[in-house]
């Protein structure tokens, strides 16, 4: 075997090797893919839970919230806050978009129906609070156009 048959040999090799680096990067990057989108569905539902734990047990909104359902007229303090949470929710429900936008959650987690149903609940004022911040999402996200198909007109 002379020189140049084990130069040809080797540089077989190596980009078989190459080759195979390349294919077991795919592999990873896969693989980290996937466990980032796990990641992300987790946090997702996690903070949905901790949501309707705030809502449930908080010492401060709980209460609002349930005079605001019963009917009893709200203090400028309470009003503000129950602003504030709807806000919130809504930021929240932004973020959940972005995610759906990106492909790291799928439409049936987005919960359209229980993002209507929480909108039309007369216990919160989600129209009002709404149609006063919405100009204030960002334009490209598209979140707003989600929210006048799916949720406010529906």
């Amino acid at each position: 075997m002379n020189l140049d048959s084990l130069n040809k040999w080797l540089a077989l090799a190596a980009n078989i090797g190459v080759i195979a680096g390349i294919f077991f990067l795919a592999l990873e990057f896969q693989q980290y893919q996937e466990e980032m989108s796990s990641q992300s569905r987790f946090n997702y539902f996690s903070t949905r839970v901790e949501m309707q734990k705030t809502l449930s047990i908080d010492p401060i909104i709980t209460p609002i919230i349930f005079k605001s359902r019963v009917g009893e007229t709200l203090t400028p303090l309470e009003s503000f806050r129950l602003f504030q949470l709807v806000r919130t929710i809504l930021i929240a429900w932004e973020y959940e978009f972005g995610e759906y936008a990106e492909g790291r959650i799928e439409l049936i987690e987005l919960d359209v129906a229980g993002k209507r149903g929480l909108y039309r609940n007369p216990t919160l004022p989600f129209g009002e609070v709404y149609s006063g911040i919405k100009d204030q999402f960002e334009p490209e996200s598209n979140f707003v156009s989600f929210m006048e198909t799916y949720i406010v007109s529906q």
